[in-house]
């Protein structure tokens, strides 16, 4: 897909991108599962922060947790505080629905009860996004809540965007305080930030 549109008109059209197959998707999210485990920060990180999928149009990020949990890491998502608008990383236990509630935006996040962890733990943060492009640019929902937190004092985590080979674009409108992601990856390609 090549775009050049400002964000507003990106994200308005990206609703009417299609939604991929459910079985193709389940594909990519294995594939995209192996590139991110070839990558040396998941391999380095002792906690991963990955988020629970909203849509289908979000990559299911399930392999990646299971294969974190697998190998002993901690596996982190968000919870979101939308009155200060931000949001810290809590640690699941296991990677399941039994774990999660919704928020009253409707949006998945952490039992209450689960205690957060120290962003200094974290060593790969995995990023959502509705569009990326080849030089690690990211367009995001319009919140700025992942924008904010890939800057907080004390975060040293590699941030990695994933997405589906669709969500790839010419070129995404960055502003001064959105955050290049260091590497973007695809079920079929891996693009580096230099």
């Amino acid at each position: 897909m090549t775009m050049s549109l400002d964000k507003n008109a990106l994200r308005t059209a990206s609703r009417a991108w299609p939604a991929p197959d459910p079985d193709d998707a389940l594909l990519d999210a294995e594939r995209l599962a192996e590139r991110v485990e070839g990558l040396e920060a998941f391999g380095a990180a002792h906690a991963v922060m990955l988020y629970w999928p909203m849509s289908p149009r979000e990559i299911d990020v399930t392999p990646i947790a299971r294969a974190a949990l697998t190998l002993g890491k901690r596996v982190c998502i968000p919870r979101i505080d939308w009155v200060n608008r931000q949001m810290d990383p809590v640690a699941l236990p296991e990677w399941d629905e039994a774990h999660l509630e919704r928020s009253a935006k409707g949006v998945p996040g952490p039992n209450p009860a689960l205690p957060t962890v120290n962003i200094e733990e974290i060593g790969l943060v995995i990023v959502p996004g509705i569009a990326f492009d080849a030089h690690c640019g990211r367009l995001g929902r319009g919140g700025g809540f992942y924008d904010r937190f890939l800057v907080r004092v004390g975060l040293a985590a590699a941030r990695v965007g994933v997405a589906f080979d669709a969500q790839i674009i010419a070129g995404v409108p960055m502003d001064r305080h959105d955050t290049y992601m260091d590497a973007v990856v695809t079920p079929t390609r891996t693009f580096i930030r230099e």
